[in-house]
């Protein structure tokens, strides 16, 4: 059986109601779970203060990288001082937005400006 979700399920219930002022109630809360929905959707949320650091870290490493011409992830970690596995995904968001070249030679990944 798939799992309901609220508005499926207050819909369910008030199928099974007669007194009008019930059903009114469900009603009102199936409309307040649909503008929460649609509030969540069009929110735009502003980028916490770990996303701005990195915005911030992904421009001094696309300098960097113009500088030297190619690294290797090891490279960016000793020069920025911080984990392999936090500039992974850095450097892959790069290579996304098409800023930068991934190359992989013998499982070790080489990223240049693209």
């Amino acid at each position: 059986m798939a799992k309901m979700t609220k508005s499926e399920m207050f819909a369910r219930i008030a199928s099974h109601l007669t007194d009008v002022e019930e059903i009114a109630f469900i009603n009102h809360e199936i409309d307040l779970l649909a503008n929460k929905a649609e509030r969540a959707k069009s929110a735009s949320r502003k980028p916490s203060k770990v996303q701005v650091a990195n915005e911030g870290l992904k421009a001094e490493m696309l300098d960097y990288i113009a500088s030297v011409g190619s690294v290797v992830i090891k490279d960016i970690a000793s020069k920025f001082d911080i984990s392999s596995q936090k500039a992974t995904p850095l450097l892959n968001a790069l290579v996304d937005e098409g800023k930068l070249i991934k190359a992989v030679e013998k499982r070790v990944a080489h990223y240049s400006i693209g």
